[in-house]
């Protein structure tokens, strides 16, 4: 699917035009009204966060775990192994899901919606994409979709017992003369 990278090529053109309509003066360059495109840059980062707040619904930051999962909506959504335990960004387009690590695609999913239009009901369609990040510590043997998910359902939360109150009295421990 050449959707993925398109869509990212064009994201970054769009934040550096809006960040070109947002400065004030006319005369200067784009470099001298954003900022120069290193990726440390406030005021890049500022113009991307704000062409990204409008082109997609949500944007969510996420750590991935010891295995290379992202958590988001009580779903473990696999990212990289090889990233395990790096920042990553989870961006959600209508049912398109996907997992980003600097700006490059990890996997996209394709969700489904329970009634309440916020809870997952299925993440299906997963699909990787070949990235430089690779571990360097290679697999006993391959594993196929049947035997790997890469998208797992949560259980949901276990509401907490009450604890009974104890019905024993703490006797003094000297008698008071």
């Amino acid at each position: 699917m050449l959707f993925v990278p398109l869509y990212g090529a064009w994201r970054e053109a769009f934040a550096a035009r809006l960040c070109f309509q947002e400065r004030q003066d006319y005369g200067n360059s784009n470099t001298q009204s954003c900022g120069s495109a290193r990726p440390g840059n406030q005021q890049t980062a500022h113009s991307r966060a704000v062409a990204s707040d409008f082109l997609c619904n949500t944007r969510i930051s996420r750590r991935l775990d010891r295995l290379g999962y992202a958590h988001f909506r009580r779903w473990k959504l696999y990212g990289e192994e090889a990233l395990a335990r790096h920042p990553t960004v989870i961006w959600l387009h209508g049912d398109a899901l996907t997992v980003e690590y600097q700006e490059t695609p990890l996997a996209q999913y394709t969700v489904r919606y329970q009634p309440d239009k916020k809870h997952f009901k299925a993440v299906l369609g997963a699909r990787r994409f070949e990235i430089p990040y690779r571990s360097l510590q290679g697999r006993l043997w391959e594993l196929d979709e049947t035997m790997w998910h890469l998208a797992k359902q949560l259980p949901e939360y276990a509401r907490r017992k009450r604890q009974k109150k104890s019905e024993a009295v703490q006797l003094p421990l000297l008698e008071e003369l």
